[in-house]
């Protein structure tokens, strides 16, 4: 048998058993040391009676006998009645079951305190009178127990037990302080003003172009037509044909040119404008009532209507475009014909209106479709056309009646028959013709009295498209109406 009272435990040794294969903590009175005690529970390995911790795994064989939380509850009422901030000191060696404990309580509330039969609790910190700071414990590391020192190891005072070997843990010291006293730093203002970074500039949006829409109105019902949209506009009640037919006036309104009397001489030919908007990079475009959604142009359109061909020479009679030789040349006029439901999808897509739009507009229907009275089709097209932002923006609709006669008759018409003659005034002039304008800027439901022809309409139309007029549109003769404001 091995003297135990003057051999290392480390070198202790039990029959059947290799010197290294257990760590024992023997006291007077145990029982014998090389009695076996069965296995450990952690890895099956044999254990004795004193042993400890098995060297195979170093998990613990038996109850502790000396408890690491009763040791810090005992500290912690030592430091009562209040809880006393500890100055920073030195890194402190602890055991390392003592300092995963405390790590682990006071990380939830930053202090210890006696709890109930379950253990330590966390606990808010109470604000307590200000004390003077007490000295830093430290707690210094047990040395490595031996075995004449383990006879007293219950009556010393209690001392944090080893896991497996004792070792030394370093553990920074936390700082309690109370938390209705953490010290709230104050943030210094700067009172200089701050410099204001440079607002970003955003892209303008294009201005946008003017448009002009003119309507032209032939047939009994064109005054009727003008009526039912006077108060929408200026009605200007001084403004007079430019001849008894249809086609001396529609003729007057795109050339600038008044009708020649017979044997007179000719006026010079000069661009229409419908050729100055091209010149300038601009568009135009004519929606005809009878001309059908789909095809080319209808014969009289853009060229003399065929000899017999009644249909075509009224056509021919309401356009101007045939009678242009600027347009009638090449596919000029054939490709700025379209059907009336075209001005519609027009204004709708916003992008494809052309800045100046010619409606001939009579109460015809191509074949394909049901006829329209003309007072519908005027009060649609201008509904369509005041609802765009074109219009909106920088828009102008002129609306004139420019002949009396039936554009579209069930039968043709009968050459033995007159056709009708526009009202005359007193003097045996050509009464006004009913004429309606209108601008966004402009005063809704009020009149402009002021003598003058249709080439004024043309006048007004190039200048809201700032081209030069046309023809004599631009001569002294020629007044440029003045439509009243809208604030006026």
């Amino acid at each position: 048998m091995v003297d135990t009272a003057m051999t290392p435990r480390s070198q202790v040794a039990v029959d059947g058993l290799p010197s290294c294969a257990l760590v024992s903590d023997v006291r007077p009175g145990d029982p014998a040391p090389e009695d076996p005690a069965g296995d450990c529970r952690s890895c099956g390995a044999l254990v004795v009676v004193g042993q400890r911790y098995c060297l195979d795994c170093g998990g613990l064989i038996g109850a502790r006998r000396l408890d690491p939380l009763e040791t810090f509850r005992a500290r912690a009422a030592a430091a009562q009645p209040a809880p006393v901030p500890v100055a920073a000191s030195p890194p402190r060696a602890v055991p390392f079951a003592a300092a995963a404990t405390a790590v682990l309580v006071a990380g939830v509330s930053g202090m210890l305190v006696a709890g109930g039969d379950g253990g330590a609790r966390a606990a808010v910190i109470a604000r307590a009178p200000a004390a003077a700071p007490a000295a830093p414990v430290v707690v210094k590391a047990p040395k490595k127990p031996t075995a004449d020192a383990d006879a007293g190891d219950d009556a010393d005072a209690p001392a944090a037990e080893p896991e497996a070997e004792t070792a030394a843990v370093e553990e920074t010291p936390l700082e309690e302080t109370p938390v209705e006293d953490v010290p709230v730093e104050d943030t210094p203002v700067d009172d200089a003003p701050a410099e204001e970074e440079p607002e970003e500039e955003l892209p303008e949006d294009e201005p946008i172009t003017p448009h002009v829409w003119m309507l032209a109105l032939d047939g009994p019902q064109a005054q009727e037509a003008v009526k039912r949209i006077a108060d929408q506009g200026v009605t200007l009640t001084g403004v007079k044909p430019l001849g008894p037919e249809t086609g001396q006036n529609v003729t007057g309104l795109m050339t600038g040119v008044r009708p020649v009397p017979a044997g007179a001489t000719p006026p010079e030919v000069t661009p229409s404008l419908p050729e100055i908007l091209t010149t300038a990079g601009a568009s135009w475009r004519a929606y005809v009532d009878v001309q059908p959604s789909k095809g080319a142009a209808l014969p009289g359109a853009c060229s003399v209507p065929p000899v017999g061909d009644a249909a075509a020479a009224a056509l021919a009679g309401r356009l101007p475009f045939g009678r242009i030789a600027g347009l009638a040349e090449g596919d000029a006029c054939g490709d700025g014909i379209k059907s009336l439901e075209t001005l519609g999808n027009d204004v709708s897509a916003g992008d494809s209106i052309p800045e100046l739009s010619y409606a001939a507009l009579g109460g015809c229907a191509p074949p394909e479709r049901t006829a329209v009275a003309l007072p519908d089709q005027v009060s649609d097209a201008v509904t369509a056309i005041t609802s765009s932002t074109e219009y909106q923006e920088n828009g102008l609709i002129v609306v004139t009646a420019v002949g009396a006669a039936d554009p579209c008759p069930a039968t043709p018409p009968d050459p033995a028959v007159p056709a009708p003659v526009p009202p005359l005034a007193a003097d045996g002039t050509l009464a006004p013709t009913p004429t309606v304008v209108l601008r966004s800027d402009t005063k809704p439901g009020s009149e402009l009295d002021t003598p003058a022809d249709l080439l004024a309409l043309t006048r007004l139309a190039a200048s809201t498209l700032s081209v030069d007029p046309p023809g004599a549109a631009g001569a002294d003769d020629v007044p440029a109406l003045e439509l009243p404001a809208a604030d006026g």
